[in-house]
């Protein structure tokens, strides 16, 4: 589940340094202690040019990310085997250095179960073939787009509980997907080279002329739209 929002907390008035550099350092609301590893992403909110940027903390929670424009940016951090914070905004002035604290949640996946931007490696189709075209359908040249939505297990198995259909198709290509998922096999997602459970989706197209059906690429549910920010940093009294 989710905890709190993620708190960041401004250190010092920015001070003349390099250019547009944001200098932070992460801490565990709970414990106060330095968090090692935490991917830390900076997106550009200026418009134009999608621009995301990386870095990650080092043992004492310390990390630098260099951006070629002064403005605002949307922060996200993971600390490892932990989901992505809310975003928050962080202001660049132009030629200089922002030093930030950014006490945050370790934001634990609903049910154990991550979302596809969560992962280092995301899951792959390995069955070769897809679904078989309903036959009620076919004979009636009726198409389809079946948009599939399932929870993986570590294995790369579907949980059939979880799988839930997001488009309008008739009930008989439901039907064929489903008992597809239900004996597919899927590589791991991966996060930090260990295995887990994550919510996925993927797309079947039902064509006639082509005489098949071919399968999507695995991907997140809601493609990925960044999270708005949730607060602008509050000055340190």
């Amino acid at each position: 589940m989710r905890f709190r929002h993620l708190v960041a907390i401004l250190l010092l008035a920015p001070s003349l340094a390099a250019a547009q550099t944001l200098a932070g350092r992460v801490v565990d609301s709970r414990t106060h202690a330095p968090i090692d590893r935490a991917k830390v992403k900076l997106k550009w909110l200026g418009g134009g040019l999608r621009m995301e940027f990386a870095a990650q903390s080092d043992a004492d929670g310390i990390f630098y990310v260099n951006v070629p424009f002064s403005g605002r940016y949307a922060a996200v951090f993971r600390p490892p085997r932990s989901a992505w914070t809310p975003a928050v905004e962080v202001q660049l002035p132009g030629d200089e250095m922002v030093q930030a604290e950014f006490v945050i949640d370790r934001i634990s996946p609903s049910g154990g179960i991550f979302e596809s931007g969560d992962l280092d490696v995301q899951p792959r189709a390995m069955s070769m073939r897809g679904p078989s075209y309903p036959t009620g359908p076919r004979s009636r040249g009726v198409q389809a787009t079946v948009m599939a939505s399932f929870v993986l297990d570590t294995l790369g198995r579907v949980d059939a509980s979880s799988i839930t259909f997001l488009d309008g198709a008739e009930a008989d290509f439901h039907v064929t997907v489903r008992e597809w998922l239900a004996r597919a096999k899927y590589s791991p997602a991966l996060l930090e080279g260990v295995p887990v459970m994550v919510r996925a989706a993927q797309d079947f197209t039902f064509a006639v002329e082509d005489s098949g059906v071919s399968s999507g690429t695995v991907r997140a549910p809601s493609p990925g739209a960044w999270p708005a920010p949730a607060r602008d940093f509050p000055p340190r009294p």
